[in-house]
């Protein structure tokens, strides 16, 4: 969850996206961004579309007070079941960067839009979320490049896909582009999302970060150091989570896009 309601309200009127009746959100996770729509929506159906059964169970049991205008489905989002011209909406959020193949996931979602629906892509800046949360410590080398570099080789993503947005598939016209402006403080969800995540998956974080930095050509003794300084840092947060004295004022930056499918 990368942004709280004030953001989103932002959002909306910059994009200007009219009469919404059906909403697709693609990669939808736990469905933190499909709440804040509906409750921006109160009229629209919202399908949440994740890969990951485990999230899917999760997500519907959260969306339990909005049976039939809340949905979530277990979906390829390159090739979902759905037929052609259902949406009136595509949203993603932190979706693409993870992508191999991102036009594949544009290019479904320019078919299961009606013709003149609008999709709304919301991108972070990879190495600004991650400074934000775990900022390389002085005195130890930058492990980003390198960590950026595995992920295209491993299959990971492509981190700089936020610098693609202008350059969206045939298909779409009327391409907006911003970088929204602002400081991004942390939302309630973003700190409960933190809260949910214990040590196991913190360690299991920093293996698949040093396996990305290897596969990338990086020291293993200089990714070492930095993993220490990662777990003492990540450590901290635990505890000012607990304490309620966790507090970061920039998540990242995000880039958004609005275009309307021809």
């Amino acid at each position: 969850m990368l942004w709280g309601p004030r953001e989103l309200d932002d959002v909306l009127a910059w994009a200007d996206l009219g009469t919404v009746g059906r909403v697709a959100d693609l990669g939808c996770g736990l469905g933190f961004f499909g709440h804040l729509l509906l409750s921006r929506f109160p009229r629209a159906r919202i399908d949440g579309f994740d890969l990951h059964e485990e999230t899917v169970a999760e997500a519907r049991r959260r969306a339990a007070a909005h049976r039939g205008r809340l949905t979530f489905s277990v979906g390829d989002v390159a090739h979902l079941d759905v037929r052609d011209g259902l949406y009136d909406l595509v949203t993603t959020q932190a979706l693409l960067v993870h992508q191999s193949r991102p036009e594949a996931v544009l290019r479904e979602a320019r078919r299961i839009l009606r013709p003149g629906g609008r999709v709304l892509l919301v991108e972070p800046d990879p190495r600004a979320a991650f400074d934000a949360l775990d900022p390389a410590p002085a005195g130890i080398e930058d492990p980003w490049p390198r960590v950026v570099a595995g992920a295209e080789l491993r299959g990971a993503g492509r981190w700089g896909t936020e610098t693609e947005l202008p350059r969206l598939p045939a298909g779409f016209e009327d391409v907006a582009v911003r970088r929204h402006p602002g400081r991004f403080t942390a939302s309630e969800a973003l700190r409960a999302h933190l809260m949910d995540r214990d040590e196991a998956d913190e360690a299991a974080h920093v293996e698949l970060l040093g396996s990305l930095h290897e596969a990338g050509g990086g020291d293993p003794a200089a990714w070492r150091a930095h993993a220490r300084a990662l777990a003492a840092g990540r450590a901290r947060r635990r505890r000012d989570l607990r304490d309620g004295t966790f507090a970061v004022d920039r998540w990242g930056g995000l880039h958004v896009a609005t275009a309307r499918r021809v």
